[in-house]
């Protein structure tokens, strides 16, 4: 794997016409290769991606613009994105690095059923704007808007089968949002009224048929929500919100990866209604800091936007009906400036609630939505010295933990239960340190992920890497 990049920015801040004026530039390049699919099944030596992308981009803030309490934040970036899948090896590797050439399918590559070249360009375009004004002294009008836009164009000259973009394929997506905001009581109490307007429009093509069919979608949904606060005293808060929303599908849902991550021109936007509760608490003195957390969340799903592995690719699918229901919490503790701990944990139960399938009962329906870990949980301890010595230095140690249980590989109600894959319980530790010096002008870091080298996976089962060390300097030119 390599990866280089460029961040350039320059403009103007604080000035009387803008808070901020900013544009930059970014530019990109990166080189992976591919070992597997979305299991270990099959192993590749030579297959590889590259991506090399040229990325402008503009940031525009000013509040009090042309009256008190009128503010404007505004940012774009226009991206062009050349990439390549190669995969054209006919050698069969193990997971030693050894090989041995085919008999037989010599057309065929290591990953796919036939060779590829399949080269590509991505054109994208993201525009956000948020006005925001104090109507009164306790509420606030805000309007926002985001639209994207992306276009994909590929070719590949060895391909026996439809090219996939030969045609460009198009995604334009708009995000309307309006709010009003009520503080009362000093800022007690506050909530949030508001309303959205989504819209996608798409045209692709399905290319995984022998005749390239075109495929075009309109869709307007509005959602709408309300969102509030309540201090009941200064140190306990609490909270609650409802949201009837949508999650329009990425480009890279709808268009894959050009290798392993197929594409879905046939996926429709998410709906889901949305309920938060939670409590916080907090209190803090010349010595301790205690703040402790508890939430409960409940969704209704609909087309819900879900990844499902098929063979060692993998794609992006509607579930037709599903419902979460969860609680989450945390604590934590800080003594003065130089101790602090904390932990936190998770509860999630996502099942399917669809329940029929082509007009018969779904099999699977009350089941567990599988490839979704459903308890989880970290914790931490960090340490930190005060400024010591002539120039000024500063020590710091830390440790964390993560916590998953083991969840199911496949849908639960299917197998057997002595047979069924699933994804191992993972406990992983790391360890972290740090000085810095001449008042944090010169600092160094240094890292131990997974420090006991156990075995952990994604959730697919992929076995991620083992114990890893990293070093970072980070230098102040001027500071």
């Amino acid at each position: 794997y390599r990866s280089n990049s460029i961040i350039l920015e320059t403009g103007v801040i604080n000035k009387k016409f803008a808070d901020k004026l900013l544009v930059g530039i970014i530019v990109s390049e990166n080189k992976k290769e591919v070992q597997q699919g979305s299991n270990m099944t099959k192993v590749a030596g030579e297959v590889y991606r590259t991506d090399r992308s040229y990325i402008p981009t503009f940031k525009y803030k000013k509040a009090d613009l042309f009256t008190k309490g009128f503010s404007v934040n505004m940012a774009a970036i226009y991206s062009e994105n050349n990439s390549a899948r190669i995969d054209t090896s006919s050698k069969i590797y193990d997971w030693n690095g050894e090989y041995k050439y085919r008999a037989f399918g010599t057309t065929s590559g290591e990953l796919n059923w036939s060779k590829t070249q399949f080269t590509f360009k991505d054109k994208a375009a993201l525009a956000t704007a948020t006005i925001e004004y104090k109507l009164r002294k306790h509420s606030t009008f805000i309007v926002n808007n985001t639209y994207s836009w992306i276009e994909r164009v590929g070719e590949d000259p060895i391909s026996l089968n439809p090219i996939a973009f030969s045609q460009p394929n198009t995604i334009k997506k708009n995000i309307t949002g309006v709010a009003y905001q009520l503080d009362l009581w000093k800022k007690r109490f506050s909530t949030t009224i508001f309303g959205k307007a989504f819209n996608m429009n798409s045209n692709t093509f399905d290319y995984e048929t022998d005749t390239l069919i075109a495929l075009s979608s309109i869709t307007t949904n509005y959602g709408y929500g309300v969102a509030s606060t309540f201090f009941i005293n200064k140190n306990l808060q609490l909270k609650s919100s409802f949201e009837n929303t949508y999650r329009l599908p990425e480009g890279y849902e709808l268009f894959g990866d050009g290798l392993l991550l197929l594409s879905n021109p046939m996926l429709k936007p998410e709906q889901s209604k949305n309920f938060n509760a939670g409590i916080l608490y907090g209190k803090k003195n010349d010595k301790h800091t205690v703040n402790l957390e508890a939430g409960y969340i409940f969704r209704l799903r609909s087309n819900m936007i879900r990844l499902v592995a098929i063979g060692i690719t993998s794609r992006y699918v509607n579930l037709s009906s599903s419902q979460v229901m969860g609680v989450e919490g945390g604590i934590s503790y800080e003594y003065k400036y130089w101790f602090k701990i904390s932990t936190n944990g998770t509860y999630q139960n996502i099942i399917n609630t669809n329940k029929l399938e082509v007009d018969q009962p779904d099999p699977l329906y009350l089941d567990r939505l599988p490839n979704v870990p459903f308890l989880f949980g970290n914790a931490s301890a960090s340490f930190q010295t005060k400024e010591f010595g002539k120039y000024q230095s500063l020590v710091s140690v830390g440790w964390a933990t993560s916590f998953v249980e083991a969840f199911y590989l496949n849908w639960p109600s299917q197998g057997f239960r002595d047979s069924k894959f699933d994804i191992p319980r993972q406990i992983a530790h790391s360890l972290t340190a740090s000085f810095s010096t001449h008042s944090k002008k010169y600092n160094i870091s240094l890292s131990c992920d997974n420090v006991a080298n156990a075995k952990l996976y994604d959730n697919f089962r992929l076995q991620k890497s083992g114990r890893s060390f990293n070093v970072k300097l980070h230098y102040f030119i001027s500071k």
